[in-house]
């Protein structure tokens, strides 16, 4: 699955919130246990510890995130999907939520779909993933039969204001302008990209023809 995938088990509970019950503070440690052990790629410690949060908090939308994330990282989707909506349904606002479960729906060719979470995702002002997820969200419309290279480069313009020397993004603003003609600005990006990343077949792939384009065969 194209895409990075993260968490961010903050703590739940903040000054002035209501005292928090022993099964939610027991839940809370589980789903932190089994994001610890779902980044060693220790599913399956993982899943007996998010299944251990989920019977005592069923609706928890940390759990159910968290779980939805490891059902991904095991190629099961269907289960993956069926956890991130009940995360969404238990906390609609979950910034996080909605991009990570854009990204698995665009993997999965649900794009109308996953447009409208990624749309959650964005307008959330205070949500640290938005680069990211302006990257993903263009690479969706690029992975697309028919790509939507307008939206793309919009997606990635936004994605490096915040983060200019983002090696995703350059790649992929080369693509788009070389796609769309603007050779010259598509070798101004895929230097840009060399300067702060090694290159790939793919992007040394891009160079090749961007330079054919312009006539520098040397190069």
């Amino acid at each position: 699955m194209a895409g990075l995938l993260s968490v961010f088990l903050a703590g739940c509970s903040t000054p002035g919130d209501p005292p928090r019950s022993a099964d939610e503070e027991r839940a809370d440690l589980h789903t932190r246990l089994g994001a610890r052990y779902m980044y060693r790629k220790q599913n399956e410690i993982a899943l007996k510890e998010l299944e251990l949060a989920l019977a005592l908090e069923p609706d928890n939308p940390q759990a159910n995130y968290t779980m939805a994330l490891l059902k991904t990282q095991m190629k099961q989707f269907d289960e993956a999907e069926d956890r991130y909506e009940r995360a969404l349904d238990n906390k609609p606002d979950y910034s996080e939520a909605h991009h990570n479960y854009a990204v698995l729906l665009c993997a999965r060719g649900r794009v109308k779909k996953a447009t409208r979470h990624f749309s959650v995702a964005l307008g959330d002002g205070q949500y640290a993933g938005i680069p990211i997820a302006n990257l993903q969200f263009a690479e969706c419309m690029l992975g697309q039969s028919d790509p939507d290279y307008a939206k793309a480069q919009r997606h990635l313009e936004a994605t490096l204001r915040r983060d200019p020397r983002l090696p995703g993004a350059l790649g992929a603003m080369a693509r788009v302008r070389y796609e769309t003609g603007g050779f010259l600005s598509a070798r101004a990006f895929i230097e840009r990209y060399f300067a702060v990343a090694r290159g790939t077949p793919a992007t040394l792939l891009l160079a090749v023809r961007i330079e054919l384009e312009l006539g520098d065969t040397a190069a």
